[in-house]
């Protein structure tokens, strides 16, 4: 799969999409949840047929822990770097 930003979204690379899903334990209908879609939106980009906003790409990079690269978007992460503590 391409990896693409068009105007009307962010195209994933939806295998990547479904192992970060299945690795944080969480069906497509929670993620979707939790990141304000629906479960069949969340199934719908992981067999790429859909694109995501930058928005949703941001909530997805928070709730399952990853980067936007990790799941194959070419575009720069959208959740902040993390700054180790002193501690």
């Amino acid at each position: 799969m391409l990896i693409s930003m068009a105007v009307r979204g962010i195209t994933l690379d939806g295998d990547k999409l479904y192992r970060a899903r299945l690795a944080a334990r969480l069906s497509a209908a929670r993620l979707g949840e939790l990141t304000g879609v629906s479960g069949e939106h969340i199934r719908y980009v992981e067999r790429g047929g859909r694109k995501v906003s930058l928005d949703l790409l941001a909530k997805l990079e928070s709730v399952l822990g990853v980067t936007a690269s990790e799941l194959g978007a070419d575009v720069p992460d959208a959740r902040p770097p993390q700054i180790p503590s002193d501690g």
